[in-house]
């Protein structure tokens, strides 16, 4: 699974421990992910650990929770089938459409 991870985005490779660890602690801390939760979001969705915590999943995630008022256990369950949409662009794809 890492290998394909790697092969997708290889340049993960070159990624500071303290960068990744902090994508670790929103997924697990932020969202309530357990270990196998996020193997399995990062395999289906590597592009998640290049997103930026505080200038891009952060908002995304507060716009989904306060703005939509989607409730986190329900957003968690979203995430899980798309993961994609933390990765969608807040002004140009999600306020628009939502």
């Amino acid at each position: 699974e890492l290998r394909g991870i790697v092969t997708k985005y290889p340049s993960i490779l070159s990624y500071a421990m303290s960068n990744l660890k902090s994508k670790l602690n929103f997924f697990s801390k932020l969202m309530g992910y357990n270990t196998e939760e996020m193997r399995t979001l990062f395999v289906s969705e590597p592009k998640l650990l290049a997103a930026g915590v505080d200038t891009g999943l952060v908002p995304r995630m507060q716009f989904l929770l306060r703005e939509m008022k989607i409730p986190l256990e329900k957003l968690r369950m979203i995430v899980q089938k798309n993961p994609r949409l933390l990765l969608y662009s807040l002004d140009d794809n999600l306020r628009p459409k939502l």
